[in-house]
């Protein structure tokens, strides 16, 4: 072979590197003036970014743990070897989504985890809502960016063609996504253990001012099991004990309860308020975990209604097996029947739908707005001064179907009743089943 064979042989490689620079000149241009990406070309991106920026790395994202891997494999790659210290901040659509997210994909999200506890980088979470409403007040064109304090910033929008946006340092919005990170640091939790990450610590921290006062119910649960429970030295389970109201109330008269709570930050306050009470912290779907029986459970405060309908049928078998022979469970639901012929308007604070469909104040106090979302209804809890506080996503769920459940796990007696008597549009429904 002589040096024309050579020659011919590396100009069709000339070319070829030529062209695929010119590629990415091209890319590089349309980038600064937001452009749509696959996937693949985002992760080509984000890699040739990692490996000539500088300074610390915040990247704030709404894909939720589980698939991260799938959609950014080699980004991640090219982030753990990055030398500067690195912050992700998860935008979460709702409060429960991470615990749904890592009971639903166990092994996913604990390699997610696991990846970041491996290469040192900090993970936060924060409320999609509150990067939404921090963006707009910015004039930002995304929630989402990856930001390089030293270098610049890429924002982008998910999807299945994900619109990417380069910012230089120079540009006045680099400034603007620095004051972004900052608010949103500022804001957002640390992500420890995702499965017990439900409702957010500001929510928590005032739910007795939006629970309010239970004393009618608390008399009508304590009829309910001095009549029905199988033995007065029976001992009660309340499945989602919350700020632990009912407990407390059972425990003062004279009634053995344990406590079981999912939520972390519910959880501490359990163990602060109820001393000498059992507490728990497993998921309903994980029930078989406590490895007890019971004279009766409670599943009150609407809270069957956070499962997806998919899941409720294997939670209330979970609940049938937990109870002793002639055990109890008592479960409420809210009216969503009612509450969803307004709703279809749009959304509408809970004042309003109490007023107009005639009922007492059954529901939860101070400012509440509800919104109907595809399958779903989410309840936004919001502060005297009007401020996003957190919220709860709930699936409908009718009083056909709770008994349906029932019956279908083995009760043999189920009583109805409409706010705690027999009326016929009420706000709750209670449930009443009998092994």
């Amino acid at each position: 072979m002589d040096c024309k064979d050579v020659e011919r042989l590396q100009n069709p490689l000339k070319d070829f590197v030529r062209e695929e620079l010119k590629k990415l000149i091209n890319l590089t241009k349309a980038l600064e003036q937001g452009a749509y990406l696959t996937h693949e070309q985002l992760n080509l991106i984000t890699r040739a970014l990692f490996r000539v920026a500088r300074g610390k790395y915040v990247g704030v994202d709404s894909n939720i743990p589980s698939k991260y891997f799938k959609i950014y494999p080699g980004y991640l790659q090219e982030h753990a070897s990055y030398p500067y210290p690195s912050t992700r901040i998860l935008l979460i659509p709702h409060s429960n989504a991470l615990h749904n997210d890592a009971i639903r994909h166990p092994k996913e999200v604990q390699e997610f985890l696991a990846w970041h506890v491996e290469h040192g980088v900090n993970l936060k979470y924060i409320h999609r809502s509150v990067a939404l409403a921090t963006a707009k007040k910015l004039g930002l064109p995304s929630t989402d960016v990856g930001f390089w304090e030293e270098s610049f910033a890429v924002a982008f929008r998910p999807g299945e063609r994900v619109w990417v946006r380069l910012i230089r340092k120079e540009d006045p919005l680099f400034r603007l996504y620095a004051e972004y990170i900052k608010e949103l640091l500022r804001k957002a939790e640390d992500v420890r253990e995702v499965e017990n990450i439900i409702f957010s610590k500001q929510l928590v921290r005032i739910w007795d001012e939006y629970v309010g006062d239970r004393k009618e119910f608390h008399k009508f649960l304590g009829d309910v099991l001095t009549e029905k429970l199988p033995r007065r030295n029976s001992v009660i389970l309340d499945v989602g004990a919350g700020l632990g109201k009912e407990v407390e109330y059972l425990v003062k008269e004279g009634f053995m309860v344990e406590a079981n709570e999912v939520d972390r930050e519910f959880n501490k306050v359990l163990k602060k308020r109820l001393k000498g009470v059992t507490i728990y912290s497993v998921d309903w779907r994980k029930m078989e975990d406590i490895g007890k029986k019971y004279g009766a459970l409670l599943c009150v405060g609407n809270s069957l209604s956070m499962l997806e309908p998919s899941e409720r049928t294997g939670v209330i078998k979970k609940f049938y097996d937990m109870l002793v022979e002639d055990g109890i469970l008592i479960l409420d639901i809210r009216n969503y029947g009612e509450m969803l012929k307004l709703l279809e308007r749009g959304p509408m604070w809970k004042n309003e739908i109490m007023r107009r469909l005639g009922w007492r104040d059954y529901m939860y106090k101070g400012n509440v707005r509800l919104k109907k979302e595809d399958d779903s209804v989410l309840f936004e809890f919001y502060d005297r001064e009007g401020n996003f506080i957190g919220d709860i996503k709930t699936f409908p769920i009718y009083k056909e179907e709770v008994i349906r459940y029932l019956e279908e796990a083995g009760f043999r007696k189920i009583e109805v009743y409409g706010d705690m008597d027999d009326v016929e549009r009420p706000a709750y429904y209670q449930f009443v089943a009998i092994r």
